[in-house]
């Protein structure tokens, strides 16, 4: 039997909780969004989505951890409804299969930048691109293999604050070379812009499927959630803000409908000291990794209910993933694996996660059932807020997870 595994204090549990969230999302998938959108709209409700969506979610769900102590499918299992638990589970596993795949795209971009600046044709071409998710999953797999505090929190703590660092060097060094455009103050009046920054308010914080929640249990002090989402919050919202500047200031403030493929086909060309382009891709491949992390770690603790110890999970959990990311890897190669003309990667990240992300809400809005108000806000420790919030976080969110569902069967079918 393992020893329970616990993180050594709140800060430590904080690093490591901004690194689970601080990800793709945040220097990939915001800065295309934010290009698409006009800037400065998208950022204003992306801002009140976290505040108003996100960050209840990220109450309830790291509450629950610290109420249930148990892994995620064990939690619902004790609830009588297990399904929830499996679901999750297995969205995670196949978000993981290709989310690395991605990461491993970066990784490649790391290693051949200094050398050849490749755009994304090149490297499926050069078949580059389907090799690097090995070395991501390899290098994941590192600290959880160490345990919670002595090898993820440690990690954490190193690679946070190198993130902070270069990302703070590579503005300072943009801001030097190019000015700052034209900022102009425009609310986001369009609908499409409140649905997009609504989805990736719920993406960017990695909240609803239980990674938070699996992190929580970890925790043995007596903490303030509220306090703690805040923070978890807010450097989350900060480094995809300090991101998206970055390609604001780059394009010189140009709207660009590139898309997913902006930080490979555009940005590779447009860093004017090659050093500064690599620091860059090196701080999208840090983001990418510590959510990698995050997500192994919730699959390694919930195996470990299967009678697996932690060492054996993850050499189950690595196995398997060299296999689980092989199709969508191989989509983006000269072999193009596809079905019905459409990218395995696509597939499972348009098609499965894209139009299932909403459940997430639903779940954690089942475990706020089963969690007394007085429980829920004495964790969440927010004074004479703790009551609305509960009331917010039990019946309003649900209203936001049927626009989330509705969105998402628009997105699965197209607008």
């Amino acid at each position: 039997m393992d020893k329970k595994q616990e993180w050594s204090g709140i800060l430590g549990f904080l690093i490591a909780a901004i690194g689970s969230a601080v990800g793709l999302g945040n220097y990939w998938r915001m800065p295309y969004l934010a290009s698409q959108y006009g800037y400065i709209p998208f950022f204003i409700a992306f801002i009140v989505c976290v505040m108003f969506v996100g960050l209840p979610i990220m109450f309830v769900e790291l509450t629950a951890g610290r109420i249930f102590k148990k892994s995620f499918i064990e939690t619902y299992k004790k609830l009588k409804f297990p399904w929830p638990g499996y679901i999750s589970f297995i969205l995670m596993v196949i978000l993981c299969s290709y989310y690395m795949v991605i990461a491993g795209w970066i990784f490649m971009y790391v290693v051949t930048y200094p050398f050849i600046v490749y755009n994304f044709s090149d490297l499926i071409t050069h078949n580059i691109a389907p090799v690097g998710y090995i070395f991501v999953l390899l290098l994941s797999a590192i600290p959880i293999y160490f345990g919670v505090q002595k090898g993820i929190e440690s990690f954490s703590k190193i690679i946070m604050a190198l993130l902070v660092i270069l990302t703070i060097l590579i503005l300072a060094i943009a801001l030097s070379e190019n000015p700052i455009p034209p900022i102009t103050l425009e609310l986001p009046t369009n609908l499409e812009i409140w649905i997009m920054a609504l989805s990736q308010s719920f993406f960017s914080l990695s909240v609803g499927f239980g990674i938070l929640f699996t992190y929580s249990t970890y925790i043995k002090q007596k903490t303030s959630i509220m306090k703690d989402s805040i923070v978890i919050g807010f450097f989350d919202v900060l480094i995809g803000l300090a991101a998206s500047f970055l390609v604001f200031v780059l394009l010189g403030g140009v709207v660009s409908t590139e898309g997913p493929t902006l930080v490979f086909d555009v940005l590779s060309g447009v860093f004017k000291i090659a050093a500064i382009g690599w620091l860059f891709y090196l701080c999208l491949l840090i983001a990418a990794i510590t959510s990698v992390i995050s997500l192994l770690e919730f699959i390694v603790s919930n195996l470990q209910n299967y009678g697996f110890n932690r060492k054996k999970a993850l050499f189950l959990t690595v196995v398997s993933f060299l296999f689980l990311s092989l199709p969508s890897a191989l989509s983006y190669s000269s072999l193009n694996l596809s079905f019905m003309n459409i990218p395995v990667l696509d597939i499972l990240d348009r098609y499965v996660i894209g139009a299932t992300s909403w459940v997430g809400i639903f779940f954690i809005a089942f475990l706020l059932q089963h969690i007394k108000e007085e429980d829920f806000v004495k964790h969440l420790d927010a004074g004479r807020l703790g009551k609305p919030l509960y009331i917010w976080c039990k019946y309003i969110l649900l209203i936001f997870g049927v626009v989330m569902a509705v969105v998402s069967t628009k997105f699965l079918i197209g607008w």
